[in-house]
């Protein structure tokens, strides 16, 4: 698995543009952490997993919940703010609007050793208006 930061650019920030009948968001980039492994000799919920061997343990991070798999994070190294989903097995990182490649990098990096390396990288960016 590469930890290049080319492999964590965030292409597209969210950006918000406020109109008299509401906002619209530019564009969004999100990190997908899918499950490879077969192996479930280990039946844990992923969003419990998460929450117990980084959210909670690293101290480098503060969050909160506002539903059970859904994590609005500060890395209170860099700075910067992020978003968390689980779905099932799988991981999704929700770039902010201040979001860069290293915070991805760096909690990356730490659900790969947390869960053995049992997680693929894959990065989804779209510009949702022209």
């Amino acid at each position: 698995m590469t930890t290049e930061l080319s492999s964590y650019k965030i292409r597209y920030r969210p950006t918000r543009e406020t109109f008299n009948s509401g906002f619209t968001i530019e564009g969004g980039t999100t990190l997908r952490l899918s499950n490879n492994s077969r192996d479930d000799t280990q039946k844990r919920d992923t969003a419990d997993c998460l929450a117990e061997r980084i959210l909670d343990h690293e101290r480098r991070y503060e969050y909160s919940v506002w539903e059970h798999g859904n994590y609005f994070v500060f890395d209170k190294d860099t700075g910067e703010p992020f978003e968390i989903t689980v779905e099932d097995e799988d991981i999704y990182l929700h770039a902010k609007a201040t979001t860069t490649s290293t915070t991805f990098r760096n909690f990356c990096s730490l659900v790969f050793e947390a869960f053995d390396s049992a997680y693929a990288l894959q990065e989804n960016s779209r510009r949702l208006r022209s």
